[in-house]
């Protein structure tokens, strides 16, 4: 995330947030490419930014109010949520950078696409992450909702439809963090969130980069950390006062 981009995010962000302050939790590039690390570093983390460079210089991402978190097929999160893209690639189509002035940076790094959560006509189908993969979204406006990802994409059904009107996850991204796919989704009402024709067509864009940023109303690292785990820690208190009746 560029200064730029993370001033233009934060007008969509929820009110409560708008003045908190970016706090990068987990870099691919810093961290290594590792699920297991993402869901270790982000567990105690409520409202996080995540940020995505595809190789094609694409820049996208989700704003989420749940910690990541390994939670096998079962979709979790907050309506709050919503997808994001920037509207121009940060390279041209001979891999060099698009901008060739300030001006031309500015207009790039503000144009910003936002689609939030789909309260007509899409589902609760937030997040879902686990040790194979993680979701940004998902699911059929058609079909019933139960909150469980399946994999229909080899039906005989499947295969028959236009790809262009298939629906699947804003994002997907697999375990090694190498690459991910983006395709219109019903949670958020999204289009895909990539530029198909620099794909040869194709939804999977190769990662170059990932960030997660995490919001926080501290000053410096430390005070977040110890806010973070001093939150953590009252909401353990209160799950187990709860599971064992206690008030």
């Amino acid at each position: 995330l560029s200064p730029l981009l993370m001033k233009c995010l934060r007008d969509h962000l929820p009110y409560a947030l708008q003045e908190e302050n970016f706090w990068l939790r987990y870099s691919l590039v810093r961290d290594g490419a590792s699920l297991d690390t993402v869901f270790d570093t982000m567990r105690h983390s409520q409202h996080t930014v995540l940020a995505i460079e595809t190789s094609h210089g694409e820049v996208l991402g989700s704003f989420t109010s749940s910690p990541w978190r390994s939670n096998g097929n079962h979709y979790y999160g907050s309506c709050e949520a919503f997808v994001w893209m920037l509207r121009k690639s940060r390279r041209n189509n001979e891999g060099e950078d698009s901008c060739q002035s300030l001006d031309e940076y500015i207009l790039r790094e503000s144009s910003l696409e936002v689609f939030p959560w789909n309260a007509k006509e899409g589902n609760r189908n937030v997040q879902l992450s686990n040790r194979r993969k993680l979701f940004v979204g998902g699911g059929d406006p058609e079909a019933e909702d139960d909150g469980m990802w399946r994999d229909n994409s080899g039906g005989e059904e499947s295969k028959m439809k236009d790809p262009d009107s298939q629906w699947g996850m804003a994002l997907a991204l697999d375990k090694e963090l190498i690459h991910g796919t983006s395709s219109r989704c019903a949670t958020f009402g999204s289009s895909p969130l990539i530029d198909k024709s620099r794909h040869e067509g194709s939804e999977v864009f190769e990662i170059m980069n990932m960030e997660i940023w995490a919001l926080t109303p501290c000053m410096n690292e430390e005070m977040a950390e110890e806010l973070e785990l001093g939150r953590t820690f009252v909401m353990g208190f209160h799950s187990q006062a709860s599971e064992s009746g206690l008030q």
